[in-house]
């Protein structure tokens, strides 16, 4: 009789009399299989194929025939595994061991499979019923007294627990937990606590975990409620997250909220998107949306306004429809009502603020006892601390503008500035103790440390740079912009200083101007003063009513009065004025020919005056008037003069030049080029009256006609623009010599008649 394989380990089984002389050995290989099919095997799927036939061979080892075995290759779709023949009944271990992420369904026959994804491994039995085989999960119900997990468990469907569950890796469920209670219906919901999750219909993803938690959810989706009766009115609200007893306890449909805390949120209703995470915090809000509370109490009066944001135990705490507010700090904000727009960061910042609106305090005790003043801005320790209404104040810097009260539209910027201002108004401050001891002064400007410092009652001042007006007290409409500028000045007014160390030694005077380093840098009392240019007016004590403009312009002068000095180093260049009064210099280096000259007028550079005259030209190339004379005069000393002779050009000269008069015309007819051309003007060039001269073209022919007139004779000028000039004094030593001509003539006449 054959050997037959019908066992379930496809064993040879030897008939009576079989295999004479090899039974030993087929022997020895059935019980090497009956091993086997204890063992580990693997066998290979062809790469991405959708189906595959593992056949457990006759007598001969074979992967399959292994209790765990593990399928590898490369898939891209889930491939179907038939186990042959379909009359093996067996268990096995099968790991999906496979690359690609696809599933593997391990089936026999027409009945029942079982479907193994990647990475995954299921305990399976065969029962070999024939082509209608079946392949069965044998875990699909497991009951076990004790389960031990030391690493992921994941359940992908129910999971009852009666006893103790202990877990030491993690725990993830895609279906529902629920200990305690009613199990709910929905998907991806976990309930911890009795009623907890209760009314659940439909709503997917929430998480309860307390007594009565999230009882009343229904459709809500997404919700999380820990703690006794935490979102326990919530029926379709979605997207809360809810911690502590009774935190959201009055939630129905309203979505997006956070309450951490006992008692937080516990009143809202239909609000959205408010976090209340402390106890107490937002306790009464109602209808409200947009609210943020951290800190025990904090917004726990606030029932329907919206964007507000508390963060310090009873920060905002009296807020009941105020809205856009910030409160950062413990009791900051604590007594704001309705007040809204106002940001406070800092201790106690704005805690006594009621109805003021607009306002920002950043800072330990900043703007404390406001109330109802609006529009302020407080940043830094004691900043507008005792403001009470004082309005659109802005202080920033420790205790700036501290001692504030109803002062209103000032601003203050450094530590300790404008401390002690009290009712003072429409002040702007910049630097360490500038405008420190100002109480009730107006309308001054103070940028530097110590500017303004001692300013009390004075108003309309303006000081830019260290020290600058440091000592004024009661001084008006004062200027000062440099480094220790005005910086002596107390009460004297009116004056403006620009330039470090400009006007650095007045005290009383008034009226003065004093633009540069170190203009009017000595002036005590002196008043109506003007330099502009470094060390202008330097040495100007006491002196009045000097104007100076340019380096070193009068840098000298000490007492004298009056004095107009324009240009570099004018009334210092070489001869230095120091009490010379009534001096008008004007260009650079022009001075007077000694330092107490007076009554003078100088115009010209290098140019150089005596008393009482008015000199005009360059260098020594000057002319000079005696004052109340129509004169001009220049230097004709012989002592400057060389290769003198007789001038000959005389009479002859004379009677070639043409007397005429004539008209101007109108300044639209002349030359494009000219200097007093204005196209299309009829007003006439110069003058009406009917004029006596030269016609410049005639007297430059005559000129060329006379070569005994010289090179330096100035009658004759033609300007870069073509227009000719004369000069008719010019002529004067030439009349003189005609004169001589006509006179030796008569002479010679009246011989000849004697």
């Amino acid at each position: 009789m054959a050997s037959t394989y019908v066992n379930d380990l496809r064993l040879n089984e030897l008939a009576t009399g079989d295999a004479s002389g090899t039974w030993g050995t087929i022997t020895n290989t059935n019980l090497e299989l009956v091993a086997e099919a204890f063992s580990f095997g693997t066998e290979g799927i062809t790469t991405n194929a959708d189906t595959h036939t593992s056949t457990i061979a006759d007598g001969a080892t074979d992967p399959v025939r292994s209790m765990y075995v593990k399928y590898t290759g490369t898939l891209d779709s889930a491939c179907t595994i038939t186990i042959a023949p379909n009359t093996v009944s067996k268990l096995w271990f099968i790991e999906n061991g496979t690359s690609g992420s696809q599933n593997i369904i391990i089936s026999q026959g027409t009945g029942a499979n079982v479907t193994i994804p990647a990475g995954d491994t299921k305990v399976l039995y065969s029962d070999g019923a024939g082509s209608g085989a079946a392949v069965v999960d044998a875990f699909a119900s497991l009951s076990t007294v004790d389960l031990k997990v030391q690493d992921d468990l994941t359940v992908t469907d129910d999971a009852s627990v009666g006893g103790d569950l202990t877990v030491t890796g993690a725990l993830t469920a895609n279906g529902t937990i629920k200990l305690d209670g009613n199990h709910p219906t929905a998907t991806g919901n976990v309930a911890l606590g009795d009623t907890a999750l209760d009314s659940l219909t439909t709503g997917t993803n929430n998480t309860a975990i307390g007594d009565k938690a999230g009882t009343a959810i229904s459709t809500g989706v997404q919700n999380t409620a820990v703690g006794y009766q935490a979102g326990d009115a919530i029926s379709t609200g979605n997207y809360n997250a809810l911690l502590g007893a009774n935190a959201g306890g009055a939630l129905t449909t309203g979505a997006q909220n956070v309450a951490i805390g006992q008692g937080a949120l516990q009143t809202a209703t239909t609000g959205d998107l408010n976090t209340a995470c402390g106890d107490s915090a937002l306790s009464n809000n109602t209808t409200a949306s947009n609210n943020t509370a951290v800190g025990a109490s904090a917004l726990a009066a606030n029932t329907t306004n919206n964007n507000n944001t508390a963060v310090g135990s009873q920060a905002l705490t009296a807020n009941t429809t105020g809205g856009e507010n910030t409160a950062v700090g413990t009791d900051a904000l604590k007594a704001n009502t309705t007040a809204n727009f106002i940001t406070a960061v800092g201790y106690a910042a704005l805690t006594a603020n009621t109805t003021g609106s607009q306002n920002v305090a950043v800072g330990n005790n900043a703007l404390v006892t406001n109330t109802t003043a609006a529009d302020n801005t407080a940043i830094g320790h004691f900043a507008l601390k005792l403001n009470t209404t004082g309005n659109n104040n802005t202080a920033v810097g420790s205790q700036a503008f501290e001692a504030n009260t109803t002062g209103s539209v000032n601003t203050a910027v450094g530590s300790q500035a404008a401390q002690a201002n009290t009712t003072g108004s429409d002040n702007a401050v910049l630097g360490y103790q500038a405008f420190y001891t100002n109480t009730t002064g107006g309308a001054n400007t103070a940028m530097g440390r110590g500017a303004l410092f001692a300013n009390t009652t004075a108003s309309n001042n303006t000081a830019m740079g260290y020290l600058a007006l440091a000592a004024n007290t009661t001084g008006t409409n004062n200027a000062a912009l440099g480094k220790s500028s005005l910086p002596a000045n107390t009460t004297g007014s009116q004056n403006t200083a620009l330039g470090t160390a400009a006007l650095e030694n007045a005290t009383t005077a008034d009226d003065n101007t004093a633009v540069g380093f170190a203009a009017l840098n000595v002036t005590t009392t002196g008043v109506s003063n003007t330099a502009v240019g470094r060390d202008a007016l330097g040495a100007n004590t006491t002196a009045s009513a000097n104007t100076a403009v340019g380096k070193s312009a009068g840098a000298s002068v000490t007492t004298g009065a009056n004095n107009v000095l324009i240009g570099v180093e004018a009334g210092y260049h070489d001869v230095a004025t120091t009490t010379g009064a009534q001096v008008t210099i004007v260009g650079n280096y022009a001075n007077m020919d000694a330092a107490g000259s007076s009554n003078s007028n100088v115009f010209g550079y290098n140019a150089t005056g005596t008393t009482g005259t008015t000199t005009l030209g360059v260098n020594t190339s000057l002319i000079r008037a005696t004052h109340g004379n129509t004169t001009w005069s220049t230097v004709s000393d012989e002592r400057v003069k060389k290769d003198i002779t007789d001038a000959t050009a005389g009479l002859s000269f004379i009677n070639d030049l043409r007397p005429v008069t004539f008209k101007y015309k109108q300044e639209g007819n002349l030359p494009k080029e000219f200097i007093g051309y204005k196209e299309g003007s009829t007003k006439t060039f110069k003058n009406e009256f009917i004029n006596h001269g030269f016609i410049a073209q005639e007297v430059k022919e005559a000129i060329d006609n006379h070569p005994e007139l010289k090179n330096g004779f100035s009658m004759w000028t033609e300007l870069d623009t073509g227009e000719q000039e004369v000069g008719e004094a010019a002529v004067i030593p030439v009349l003189v010599k005609a004169i001589q001509e006509l006179s030796t003539k008569v002479d010679e006449l009246e011989n000849k008649l004697n």
